[in-house]
């Protein structure tokens, strides 16, 4: 089973039963959601329902949590719009609904950049990287500053073959403009990646570039 769901929903909202004889090539759903939760996508607030329109990932559910401890979060709404107030969260997840209804997860709404006149979902980058056989992480970031893709991996490839193999993959407006090799990524106090220590890497302790 496939599960999606954050912990402020205490904690899985979406489900998707695998089926051995079904082709995933192209998309594994994260399924549908669980009787005691309400999803929906949104663009820009309006909520969505024309299949592969990609919007955020909205919540409700009688597991819903109240909010964060101290601190006031916009991610929490509370809406009257079928006649009582209902709570959702916001999860700034990315998804669509393919033609069986199915919601299919693409990423966070803030790894989504605008770069060269295209919307470009770093995680997309970042899974083509890991699709290079010599490659075990990665992490795209753009520097907004100076308008340019970036990434860090960590693999037995040096960059400027990495590069070559991602130009037979990827269109030219995808290539991060530096790749840099790490023998290990930061991670935070969580355990998660350090987007932000890599990025001040970037800005002037990185070790190989192009």
């Amino acid at each position: 089973v496939n599960l999606y769901g954050p912990t402020e929903i205490t904690c899985n909202a979406l489900y998707h039963i695998i089926d051995r004889h079904r082709d995933y090539a192209k998309e594994l759903p994260i399924g549908k959601p669980f009787p005691n939760k309400r999803v929906e996508l949104r663009q820009n607030g309006k909520r969505i329902s024309k299949p592969y329109t990609i919007g955020e990932i909205y919540v409700s559910g009688s597991c819903l949590a109240l909010g964060y401890l101290n601190h006031e979060s916009p991610a929490f709404i509370e809406e009257n719009t079928r006649g009582y107030k209902e709570r959702y969260y916001n999860t700034g997840d990315l998804a669509y609904l393919n033609k069986q209804g199915e919601y299919v997860f693409k990423g966070r709404s803030d790894f989504q950049i605008k770069y060269m006149g295209h919307r470009i979902e770093l995680e997309e980058i970042d899974q083509m990287l890991l699709h290079q056989k010599d490659v075990q992480a990665s992490c795209a970031l753009f520097d907004q500053e100076k308008e340019k893709l970036i990434a860090y991996y960590i693999g037995d490839i040096d960059h400027k073959t990495l590069k070559s193999q991602l130009l037979k993959e990827l269109p030219r407006f995808m290539i991060p403009a530096k790749l840099m090799q790490l023998d290990s990524f930061p991670l935070n106090k969580n355990g998660k990646l350090d987007r932000k220590k890599l990025m001040e890497d970037y800005h002037g302790r990185y070790r190989k570039h192009v």
